[in-house]
């Protein structure tokens, strides 16, 4: 329980850092306000989590038989690499959610 909690206050870090980096680099991002950003970062993180969690979709399979043929890749997924993929998914899906809180919340405030 305390690595999950862990993994989900990295997760938060990590995208508030790349948010504010992005920001900080991109001009047209820093003429966004600080609410709409911060609640596009939350989306923004539940869309990965949603891309991380369901990577092995019939139609993620049809692109990758575009581009390489599946009998020369071999690929095994056991439980631990589930397991941990569906950690990843939550943990930044909590992330997400946890910046479009802070948008409603920071709306609320002004």
């Amino acid at each position: 329980m305390k690595s999950f909690i862990l993994g989900i206050l990295y997760a938060f870090i990590a995208v508030v850092l790349i948010g504010s980096l992005g920001r900080w680099l991109v001009p047209y991002l820093a003429s966004i306000t600080l609410i709409d950003y911060v609640a596009f970062c939350g989306v923004f993180a539940i869309g990965i989590a949603y891309l991380a969690y369901d990577g092995s979709s019939a139609g993620n399979q049809d692109v990758t038989l575009l581009i390489t043929h599946r009998e020369l890749v071999s690929s095994e997924s056991d439980a631990k690499d589930r397991h941990n993929r569906i950690s990843f998914a939550f943990s930044l899906g909590i992330a997400g959610i946890m910046l479009l809180l802070i948008s409603a919340l920071l709306a609320w405030l002004q």
